[in-house]
């Protein structure tokens, strides 16, 4: 933490099971981009915690609740063109 590491700090903290370290790395984490990154690992693991003191605390609340998960993922799917099926001359053209 002392290195600004809070993403492989809280990974760190969620592996070993210590999650009473999440309100404290929240807490010292200045970087909204980073805090959205942790409440995003905090979804994926299925970690029931609640930001309070916080400016965007819906926002990042919502992250946590994996609110927007498949909104998320059409949206990956739609910048790598694969929503559409595609056949093997598709795929695999033939010169």
């Amino acid at each position: 933490v002392r290195q600004g590491q809070y993403f492989d700090a809280l990974r760190s903290a969620l592996r070993s099971g210590n999650e009473e370290v999440i309100g404290d790395l929240f807490q010292k984490c200045e970087d909204p981009l980073m805090k959205k990154q942790m409440c995003l690992l905090l979804g994926r693991h299925r970690v029931n915690y609640e930001v309070e003191d916080d400016d965007e605390a819906d926002e990042l609340n919502e992250l946590i609740g994996n609110v927007h998960v498949s909104e998320q993922f059409l949206k990956l799917a739609q910048d790598l063109d694969v929503m559409d099926a595609k056949t093997p001359e598709d795929i695999y053209k033939s010169h």
